[in-house]
């Protein structure tokens, strides 16, 4: 592949990676090979590659596998994600609407996820806090790392319709992701993911519940917050600035 723009080098991979997976290179339920064994196939960047990965699985045909790495979906499950992807683009959902979805589906993807989460999972979950918790990251990783929190635990329910649903809903909420991170830190979500990640932990599924239904309340307050600084206009139809790394402070010791 001959080398372009940032922006066109994704487009490049990802139309290559969806032609291999809708030419059958790799079978439904099928891992794709890992990164390194990408980016040589397609001399390809490690950062051009997640982009290009990211963008496929919002379409419908990946998801992020328990652990690390990405699974094919069958086209039944592409059809209904990229259906239900469209829905939401055509008829924009109003910032109340989206919480009161959310709220009945994190909750109840909380407590499936406290009583079926593997090892495996628990792993992959702490992994995303400790880069939540890292004051060094980028703003871009931060929000990269809640919304996988959030699709990794849709994946430890061991339930594959729960990840379809809530794929559109994650790509949707990237924007007010990006603004609430940015305005009031990661450290606030950090501490709620922990709480629900010790109640998953614990397979205690009222505790995860009710962790996952308060973070999912302060959330909802921070847009409506940022809405009214906007003079009332709705967070989720704000355009975002472009995501660059942010550099904090060390620490004090």
């Amino acid at each position: 592949m001959s080398a372009h723009s940032g922006l066109d080098r994704v487009d490049e991979l990802s139309a290559a990676l969806e032609a291999a997976i809708v030419g059958g290179e790799w079978e439904t339920g099928q891992r794709l090979p890992a990164e390194p064994e990408l980016a040589a196939r397609f001399d390809a960047g490690r950062a051009d590659l997640r982009r290009a990965l990211a963008r496929i699985a919002s379409r419908g045909l990946v998801v992020p596998a328990p652990g690390r790495g990405f699974r094919v979906l069958s086209a039944g499950d592409r059809q209904v994600t990229q259906g239900y992807q469209a829905l939401l683009q055509a008829e924009p959902a109003r910032l109340e609407d989206l919480a009161t979805v959310r709220q009945v589906l994190e909750t109840a993807i909380a407590a499936a996820a406290a009583r079926n989460r593997t090892p495996t999972h628990l792993r992959a979950l702490a992994r995303q806090q400790d880069i939540l918790f890292n004051p060094r990251r980028s703003l871009a990783a931060h929000v990269r790392a809640d919304g996988e929190f959030h699709r990794l635990l849709a994946q430890a329910t061991g339930n594959s319709v729960y990840p379809l649903v809530l794929a559109p809903i994650q790509n949707r909420l990237t924007e007010s992701r990006l603004q609430t991170l940015k305005s009031f830190g990661a450290q606030i979500a950090h501490m709620h993911h922990q709480r629900i990640l010790e109640a998953v932990r614990a397979r205690d599924e009222s505790e995860a519940a009710a962790a996952m239904g308060e973070h999912l309340q302060v959330n909802q307050r921070h847009l409506e917050h940022l809405g009214e600084t906007r003079g009332g206009q709705d967070p989720l139809d704000t355009e975002p600035p472009p995501l660059r790394p942010v550099r904090r402070p060390r620490p004090a010791r």
